[in-house]
């Protein structure tokens, strides 16, 4: 990194300055961010659910209407389904909120990464275009 005298620049170059130092600091705190979400996402990838759950009727033999949760899912492009019974099994429980949770963190992920496309070109190209407030508006952070 390069150490430059603040005192002795200009204000106005000493404010694209400290803009650029701060783009750095942010730069570096969104590749954190990004590397924690994508290893996240990794993780609970596998365990998310890959279909979803339906509560569906069912008319026994005498035409008497039953309702039972089933889980359906895409497989070699047939739909599949598994009869899950009267309540909700606690592996069907954790898929759908890591499903929940890996939607949300791909949301995040995205967001992240146009925040970090933005600080990239203020670095690049000064406050010509974008300032710094609105990558953190990007970030919401």
């Amino acid at each position: 990194m390069v150490v430059v005298d603040t005192e002795t620049l200009p204000p106005e170059l000493r404010a694209i300055w400290e803009d650029i130092v701060e783009a750095e600091e942010l730069i570096q705190r969104l590749e954190e961010e990004i590397e924690k979400t994508m290893n996240r996402i990794r993780e609970i990838a596998s365990e998310a659910l890959k279909g979803y759950i339906e509560w569906k009727w069912v008319k026994n033999k005498i035409g008497v209407k039953y309702w039972y949760w089933y889980y359906r899912w895409r497989e070699d492009n047939k739909l599949k389904s598994k009869y899950l019974g009267l309540e909700i099994p606690e592996w069907v429980r954790r898929g759908l909120e890591n499903k929940r949770e890996w939607r949300f963190l791909v949301k995040r992920l995205k967001e992240l990464q146009r925040a970090y496309y933005m600080a990239m070109r203020l670095r690049r190209e000064g406050h010509q275009k974008i300032s710094l407030a609105s990558v953190y508006a990007r970030m919401r952070l």
